[in-house]
């Protein structure tokens, strides 16, 4: 019965059901305005990419003597969700694999749906086509009703699960269909779904024929992550030909390259082949299509392509000669290109190439305006680098024993004026510290041991006006997906990704189930304004203290505060580093005893400098000092230290407009 599935649908499911996955705004473009796609090839300074290698198969771990098809990858690269009808089921399967060098294994099918198929043959439902969120929190798929040998592919739908852990491939909640604006009594099939900073942008794509055809052409519209429309669904016509199948789309992260599936004329196969588009923006229409030629493209089927985020990996289905059925291959390729003003080779949201900097500086005391006789610590630097936020003890004038204060000045070459204390809408008769300010200004991040909460909690304050220190509202516990009944006594970094619309949180907590004391976890806001479980960064934790993260605004760069082994005080600052958002963080360094106080005789008390506090062009980094020489106090003053960045292609301006000369986000001064 298994086997008697396969060869009656092989060439609807091939080239119909092949996918649909594709990025367009939907706008026709008239033949004759079309842009060549060498012309934009040549113009694509943030997309230069070697050629596609010679596409290898996946092997027998992954790949069966049926059907293997749709595959995708997980975010991070260590997932392969993909369709099969290998014994145990037709249905969406995952493969995991340790590290990106790691091999696949053995896969196992996931049940999203309580009546998919578990084996043969009938009229019931199957699902397929799975696709990712960049944030890993949503899987679209397609999910077909009626699908047996004499009706296929039935009446399909499209649906959306979320899962809260981002890693967990067996978490995934109820699995809930997209509202009439993209499901209708046509067949919908094979999503892509292009997560997208803008509110209301065209994010997700996918084929639709009307009943009794077996074409299907790519439509796009604009859903809520709860799939609700917010929108007129539109064909994308410049990639859909009448009486052809264009299906099966896949984009770069940036938008403007796509791979997509078709059997138009002018293929290496006659059955179907792998063709390319791109665009100068997002917001602009696709340029002719021209296939990818071989050796992606045999004189066999290419189908179902599929491009991992980072745009280096093609993975498609494919017949061809090695192929045990229908196999997954996979082809790479390397980036060429110069870097983008987020200093990576493709705007892409990688971030895959980190801007260089000098050396820090010898560190300097802020001095007795800001500091006082008594401690002061938890700097918090704003983004235009004019307030500064910190925690005060016991010797100032207030509500507590910390409360949260700001200083300000008129310009980053100006001192420093006396601190106001924030007030009894932020501060209590209990302990508030760590402050930390939200990019636009509007959310103020503290954690509190006030009456309420666990032992200590995180808690977030609003403002209208982000010019209004004594505007901010009641705050708010940021809830159980980031409190525990630990204690979250950390500072907090917010990574606000510009190219995903996506936010998440790092933080220190010293809850069970970590590496040891306190350790660093991160959580994704969600769309309702809550936050996800948080889970555990594994790479920046050890079996010491870790705890105050801060992280530079382009997800490269990672500081934080840490006892484990070759301190040279107490706590010392590190730092850890990655080469794209899509990767882990790299083992973290030591600052040095430039920055960090150098090592004290063994029979006195060690200090400890923690709390770093990056500015937002990332030359200027905050942090406290307990026992260093020259503080005011005697206990914790609050120092800076300073770094260059050193010269890039444009040192003036980067692609977006940024300067890069100290007029617009430079935090230099103390």
């Amino acid at each position: 019965m298994h086997r008697k599935f396969i060869a009656p649908i092989m060439p609807c499911l091939a080239l119909a059901l092949a996918g649909c996955r594709g990025d367009s705004t939907g706008t026709p473009s008239q033949p004759g305005g079309r842009i060549s796609l060498a012309s934009l090839q040549a113009a694509d300074a943030g997309g230069r990419f070697s050629p596609w290698s010679p596409p290898v198969n996946l092997g027998p771990v992954v790949n069966s003597d049926g059907l293997d098809q749709d595959p995708t990858l997980s975010p991070d690269a260590l997932s392969l969700y993909f369709t099969s009808d290998r014994p145990g089921g037709y249905g969406i399967w995952v493969s995991h694999r340790d590290c990106r060098d790691c091999p696949w294994q053995t896969p196992v099918k996931l049940q999203l749906v309580p009546d998919d198929f578990e084996g043969g043959l009938g009229p019931t439902q199957a699902v397929g086509a799975p696709a990712f969120s960049r944030d890993g929190h949503l899987l679209f798929f397609s999910r077909c009703v009626d699908c047996d040998a004499s009706h296929f592919p039935g009446s399909s739908d499209i649906f959306v699960t979320h899962r809260s852990d981002p890693t967990d491939d067996f978490g995934w909640g109820p699995a809930v269909p997209l509202g009439p604006g993209v499901n209708t009594t046509a067949n919908e099939d094979h999503p892509f779904y292009l997560q997208s900073a803008a509110d209301g942008a065209v994010n997700l794509y996918f084929c639709r024929n009307e009943p009794g055809s077996s074409r299907f052409d790519i439509y796009a519209a604009a859903v809520t992550r709860d799939g609700d429309s917010r929108g007129s669904t539109v064909l994308v016509s410049e990639l859909s030909l009448p009486g052809i199948n264009d299906v099966a789309p896949t984009l770069r992260a940036d938008g403007r390259e796509i791979v997509f599936q078709s059997n138009r004329p002018g293929g290496v196969g006659t059955r179907a082949d792998l063709w390319m588009s791109m665009r100068r923006s997002a917001l602009e229409p696709w340029s002719v299509p021209e296939n990818m030629g071989t050796p992606v493209n045999t004189s066999a089927a290419e189908l179902q392509p599929s491009l991992s985020f980072d745009g280096r990996t093609l993975m498609f289905a494919s017949d061809r000669a090695g192929s045990r059925g229908n196999d997954i291959w996979m082809s790479t390729r390397t980036s060429t290109g110069e870097a983008d003003s987020d200093g990576d080779a493709a705007d892409d949201g990688s971030h895959d190439t980190a801007p260089r900097f000098s050396d820090w500086s010898r560190p300097v005391n802020l001095g007795p305006v800001v500091n006082s006789i008594g401690p002061d610590f938890d700097p918090f630097i704003s983004k235009d680098g004019l307030s500064l936020y910190f925690t005060g003890g016991r010797n100032r004038p207030g509500f507590g024993l910390r409360d949260i204060w700001v200083s300000h000045r008129a310009s980053v070459n100006d001192p420093w004026e006396p601190p106001l204390n924030l007030g009894p809408t932020i501060n209590t008769d209990a302990h508030e510290s760590k402050p930390t300010l939200s990019a636009d200004g509007h959310r103020l991040y503290f954690a509190s041991n006030r009456a309420g909460g666990g032992d200590w909690d995180l808690y977030v304050s609003r403002r209208r006006d982000k010019r209004d220190d004594f505007g901010w509202e009641p705050a708010v516990n940021l809830g159980s997906g980031v409190n525990s009944v630990a204690s979250e006594e950390s500072a907090v970094t917010l990574f606000e990704d510009d190219v995903t619309g996506t936010t998440t949180l790092y933080f220190g907590s010293n809850r069970t189930g970590g590496s040891g004391d306190f350790d660093i976890y991160a959580s994704t806001l969600l769309s309702d304004g809550t936050f996800a479980p948080a889970t555990l960064v594994p790479e920046l934790s050890t079996p010491f203290i870790d705890q105050d993260p801060a992280v530079r605004r382009d997800g490269l760069e990672m500081f934080l505060a840490s006892d484990r082994p070759r301190t040279f005080g107490a706590t010392d600052l590190w730092v850890a580093t990655r080469t794209s958002t899509l990767e882990p963080w790299g083992t973290p360094v030591n600052l040095g005893p430039l920055v960090n106080t150098p090592s004290r005789p063994a029979d006195q008390e060690q200090a400890n400098d923690w709390r770093p506090a990056l500015s937002f062009d990332g030359t200027t980094l905050y942090f406290n000092s307990a026992l260093r020489a020259g503080n005011v106090s005697d206990m914790f003053d609050i120092w800076v230290t300073t770094r260059s960045e050193l010269t890039r292609p444009d040192d003036h301006a980067d692609a977006k407009g940024h300067r890069r000369d100290g007029r617009d986000g430079h935090h230099g001064g103390h």
